[in-house]
């Protein structure tokens, strides 16, 4: 009889959580052919280049650890650039988290109804609109590579040091680093707070996570040798150590400045996050309350909470996409209310699933209204006319200029590219890194690369788009080698407006073309966002 009920129960979960990715699924579909946000067809164009024989951070040049690239490019390999590859992508990881904030209560702490109520807040709050998240940027595999070792890490062995946990653990500690330098930051947390939970057990304790500390750097030291031998080891301490030391000081602050100013109501509390915010809060005091009690396992709540902020805060810049890193720690402490219901004796599961219900519904009531708009206005309402009057006029281009006629987008609009049915010329795809305010250290090399590019493969257009043009100083040698090869022929209204410049000999032909694309295509001009 307790075996057919346990049965029974483990169909419904079954069941429950089948349906939650099919709704998952028709949620990112909803949004499949939004306009591509800059920094994903950033990693598909390296990762494409790569697979194409080029070299990461010599000839592709960005700032990223190696995770993203080769990700995206074992994806375009596969399905290609463009949508698919995305929609694959942000679905993978989307789905990946659900089922491990489920598998994190199902199995170590064994709640396996929390778990699921942990994956539904994820579907409900999981691809939000106003924190990017329908979007796989590197925050969305960091978020499925933590929860999947939480799982790991939690369930431990007591009694011996268990290697193959221990050293998955690690394993995925240092995917997420390879992703993005600040999830080490989590990882290093969540390492001391098992420390914590398990300090009768320390010496075993303190294995275990030395294990995971030596995959993490493990990793990271094999990744300086493959450079190493290549004779690039130059490029790697440069791209992945010095430059990132700099990148949080762009905006003018040190790093304690950062994680004040995280705090702060401007940037905690913005528009993008909104009610989240609160939600982290109460969170925060939860937990607090919940360690002064005597429950330790809150530690690990504790270490996720505090690492997170510092992963969101410490670069400077507060996009929304940062905050997404939020979002499965909300889902874990919606589980460990629960569990604590449950083990409180309360009138559980009435009580528990009335809980259950009013967190999803505060999800539910963000997100909902949210599908109501298209693809094209979910782009819209995150970054104005950024993506989708760049998207205009690449389609624009690509319906007037002939096959074998080039275009160099100087800019940080890649998506152009795709809508051109084109490639960038140049593997700076961001010439931001040019702009020595931006690319400090590697503005130099940078500019190098970008100018042989051109050199070597001189296109037939450029579009110069405002945004960029208003923060670049004058007398860079890129733009003065557009200034003597180029001249501005039209300008296109868009997000701060579109110059196209063609050279000075230039067939009259395709001036004429592009004098007369601005007819095709109607953009309205929209300010900037405020974040």
């Amino acid at each position: 009889m307790a075996v057919a009920a346990l049965d029974r129960a483990r169909i419904a979960r079954l069941a429950v959580l089948l349906a939650l990715a099919a709704l998952l699924v028709a949620m990112r579909h909803h949004t499949f052919g939004e306009p591509i946000q800059r920094d994903l067809l950033i990693y598909a164009f390296i990762g494409e280049g790569l697979l194409g024989g080029g070299t990461l951070y010599d000839d592709w040049i960005d700032l990223k650890p190696p995770g993203p690239y080769l990700l995206f490019g074992a994806a375009g390999a596969l399905l290609g650039v463009g949508h698919a590859q995305v929609f694959a992508l942000g679905l993978a990881a989307a789905l990946a988290t659900m089922v491990g904030l489920h598998a994190l209560f199902a199995g170590p702490l064994r709640a396996p109804w929390a778990g699921v109520a942990a994956a539904a807040l994820w579907v409900a709050i999981g691809s939000d609109l106003y924190l990017e998240a329908n979007e796989p940027n590197t925050e969305a595999f960091i978020n499925a590579f933590l929860v999947w070792a939480l799982v790991l890490l939690l369930g431990l062995p007591r009694a011996r040091t268990g290697w193959a946990g221990a050293l998955g653990t690690g394993a995925l500690f240092a995917a997420a680093t390879s992703f993005k330098h600040v999830a080490i930051v989590p990882a290093v947390l969540l390492c001391l707070a098992h420390l914590v939970v398990r300090r009768e057990q320390f010496p075993r304790a303190f294995a275990q996570c030395a294990i995971a500390g030596a995959v993490v750097v493990a990793t990271w030291l094999a990744m300086a040798g493959w450079f190493a031998v290549q004779g690039r080891f130059g490029v790697f301490w440069e791209t992945l150590v010095l430059y990132p030391a700099e990148y949080g000081t762009v905006t003018g602050r040190t790093l304690g400045a950062n994680l004040l100013a995280g705090l702060s109501p401007q940037h905690f509390f913005d528009r993008a996050i909104g009610a989240y915010a609160w939600a982290v809060v109460a969170l925060a005091v939860t937990t607090l309350a919940g360690l002064v009690a005597g429950r330790r396992e809150w530690a690990y709540l504790a270490a996720f909470l505090a690492g997170t902020f510092v992963a969101v805060a410490a670069p400077g810049w507060f996009f929304p996409h940062y905050d997404q890193l939020w979002l499965p720690v909300l889902a874990v402490g919606l589980g460990l209310a629960l569990v604590e219901l449950r083990d409180r004796r309360v009138p559980w599961p009435m009580l528990a699933g009335g809980v259950a219900a009013l967190v999803l519904a505060a999800g539910l009531g963000r997100s909902a209204p949210q599908y109501r708009l298209d693809a094209r206005a979910w782009s819209e309402a995150k970054y104005r006319t950024i993506f989708t009057s760049a998207e205009d006029l690449g389609r624009a281009l690509g319906e007037v200029l002939r096959e074998d006629e080039r275009i160099h987008v100087h800019g940080v609009l890649p998506n152009l590219y795709l809508a051109a049915g084109r490639r960038p010329l140049t593997g700076v795809a961001n010439v931001w890194f040019t702009l020595p305010e931006y690319g400090r250290r590697l503005a130099p090399r940078a500019t190098e690369r970008l100018l042989a590019d051109l050199e070597r493969s001189p296109p037939d257009v450029i579009v110069l788009d405002g945004f960029t043009a208003s923060h670049e100083p004058p007398g860079l040698p890129v733009r003065a080698w557009i200034e003597r090869n180029y001249r501005r022929v039209v300008v296109v209204p868009g997000f701060a407006g579109y110059a196209l410049a063609v050279r000075h000999d230039a067939d009259p032909d395709l001036v004429a073309r592009i004098e007369a694309l601005p007819s095709r295509i109607a953009i309205d001009p929209m300010p900037a966002p405020s974040r």
